[in-house]
């Protein structure tokens, strides 16, 4: 009875174990680095404009990274860069087309290993779906990063802390 108590105890311990989420620093594109969730995977099925795409289907979090030199926004808005803000808004309104019955508190201000960054949130329907958004922009040394990560507002309480983990892990090389 002692033996089948430990065989079953240690048996629990080692499914509990398997099932701790690991993290993996990964660089991106030579531009940027995340803190990475393992069960993240590349996908190029999400946005066909995002450079990095990570998915899990199975769990329904999602993350797309999309990136533009200030240089090349400067060329393409005849000469204005545009702030931080603009392009949160512009994000932000390009997100809730999509979205029913949107809740859309403004953005904070904060940095993110140094860099100036502005992050806020959505959460609404979408077909049919209760989803919450994360959108961060950050402002880099050359270039303006979108993060946008998301989630079912059913899984938010389990994969909030892995999104926020990500968002807040961003160094720009």
């Amino acid at each position: 009875m002692k033996r089948q108590i430990f065989t079953l105890g240690f048996a629990l311990a080692l499914l509990a174990t398997g099932c701790a989420t690991s993290y993996e620093n990964q660089l991106f594109n030579g531009l940027f680095a995340l803190t990475v969730p393992d069960y993240l995977e590349a996908t190029a099925s999400l946005n066909s404009d995002a450079q990095v795409q990570l998915a899990n289907k199975h769990k329904e979090v999602y993350a797309i990274i999309r990136y533009n030199t200030w240089e090349d926004l400067k060329n393409n808005n005849k000469g204005n860069a545009g702030t931080l803000e603009d392009y949160y808004d512009f994000h932000i309104e390009n997100l809730l087309i999509d979205v029913h019955e949107p809740l859309a508190p403004g953005p904070k201000e904060l940095k993110i290993n140094g860099l100036e960054a502005l992050e806020g949130h959505v959460s609404g329907t979408v077909k049919g779906e209760s989803i919450y958004y994360k959108l961060v922009m950050i402002a880099g040394k050359e270039h303006l990063y979108q993060l946008l990560v998301w989630t079912t507002e059913r899984n938010l309480a389990q994969y909030e802390p892995d999104m926020d983990k990500l968002i807040h892990s961003f160094r720009e090389m």
